[in-house]
């Protein structure tokens, strides 16, 4: 196995016909694609990956607030959405997030928990970065950036031909690692699906996910005040449930806990919300030694000032009443709007504030054990790309 660096320069032209023959072509110069490659290469394979950017790892560098929340310790295939939800399970059996914490500990990467079992670089994302890049490189991928591929082709002695601004690349196997639709101002293309059809492929609708949700201008004109708000919640969409924070913005809702409902909800579905999770209002409005207290001066022990004021206003209450001064069914209509808020989204804030792409290459025709296709020998799908997406929190890394 050479320890060589293998590195074309931005301006270097290739004009053979087939300027390099791989055992494996990475298309995708991601998480994905480098991790795939710097793992071939580590089984004696040559292999050559393809970035249509400048540079390689884009998506990991702003991942994370920039230090990259690699993993998670607890990491199950029911952290992922996709239309064969099994399909995870072959992969996580084959590397766990436990085998990638050893690889991140054994390369002296510092890093932490965050919370919830997510870890982060203490320093920065480069850090996961430089150790893809120096993998690849001691093992001899060949890392080309700056390089539109424009064709792909599979010949009569099943070799695959790729047609690139560079030039051509030859390969016994392809790999297409594209990633999604998010974040566009990265340079993300529908390469990868274009593909996929191209070779018969079924490809999924694509939305953004883990992504803010947009509430009506109505409701927005009330809740306007509390952009920059966060308080912890419980959202629960269909049969999923999450207790993190909520931040409310200009235009709607974010924050971890809308972030994780977003891979889930469905124009025209209402959020669940509990603004006050650990506290039964229902119940506490009843209690004898709580009703001589002011309702305002109750609810802030537990809820931001301003979060308060606005449900007040939202059912009339005044906020110097006391409890036992409140008609009982206004309380009882202030504990359903706190502990079981139901707001309708119109919309998500689309692709350029989505952190994956929810949907992709069907998973009916890719083997779950070794994400090859079924449909063409020797072509792999990898990442974002395909229809599988994990929760907010380490699992998509």
């Amino acid at each position: 196995m050479t320890t060589a660096r293998f590195e074309l320069e931005l301006n270097t032209k290739i004009d053979s016909p087939v300027a390099m023959k791989s055992d494996l072509l990475v298309i995708g110069g991601g998480a994905a694609g480098l991790f795939a490659a710097w793992t071939a290469s580590q089984q004696g394979k040559t292999v050559s990956v393809l970035e249509r950017n400048k540079r390689f790892g884009l998506k990991i560098l702003i991942s994370g607030g920039g230090r990259c929340n690699f993993t998670n310790l607890k990491v199950k295939k029911s952290n992922f959405h996709s239309q064969h939800p099994n399909f995870p399970r072959f992969a996580l059996e084959n590397f766990s997030s436990a085998q990638f914490v050893e690889l991140i500990q054994g390369t002296h990467i510092p890093f932490h928990e965050k919370k919830l079992g997510q870890l982060f670089c203490d320093r920065s994302s480069k850090d996961i970065l430089n150790m893809l890049l120096d993998g690849c490189r001691r093992t001899g991928v060949y890392l080309v950036s700056d390089v539109d591929v424009q064709k792909i082709q599979k010949d009569d002695s099943q070799n695959f031909t790729v047609q690139t601004s560079r030039g051509s690349f030859g390969a016994s196997k392809v790999l297409i690692a594209t990633g999604g639709l998010s974040f566009p101002k990265l340079g993300v293309s529908d390469f990868g699906y274009k593909v996929a059809r191209q070779f018969g492929h079924k490809v999924t609708s694509r939305e953004p996910a883990l992504v803010p949700l947009v509430l009506d201008s109505n409701i927005m004109s009330d809740l306007k005040q509390l952009a920059g708000v966060s308080c912890p919640v419980i959202v629960k969409i269909k049969k999923q449930v999450f207790e993190d924070d909520l931040l409310f913005t200009h235009w709607g809702l974010s924050g971890p806990a809308i972030l994780k409902a977003s891979l889930y909800w469905q124009a025209g579905e209402p959020l669940r919300i509990n603004l006050l999770p650990n506290v039964s209002l229902q119940e506490a409005f009843q209690n004898p030694g709580l009703r001589s207290l002011k309702i305002s001066k109750y609810l802030d022990q537990f809820l931001p000032h301003r979060l308060v004021q606005v449900w007040l206003d939202f059912e009339k209450i005044d906020s110097q009443l006391k409890i036992q001064e409140i008609p009982k069914k206004s309380l009882n209509k202030l504990a359903n709007q706190i502990n079981q808020w139901t707001p309708t989204p119109i919309e998500t804030e689309g692709f350029k504030k989505a952190e994956v792409t929810r949907g992709g290459v069907s998973l009916d025709e890719i083997s779950p054990r070794t994400l090859e296709s079924k449909l063409v020998p020797g072509l792999y799908f990898a990442g974002e790309v395909l229809d599988v997406t994990g929760w907010l929190g380490g699992y998509n890394f």
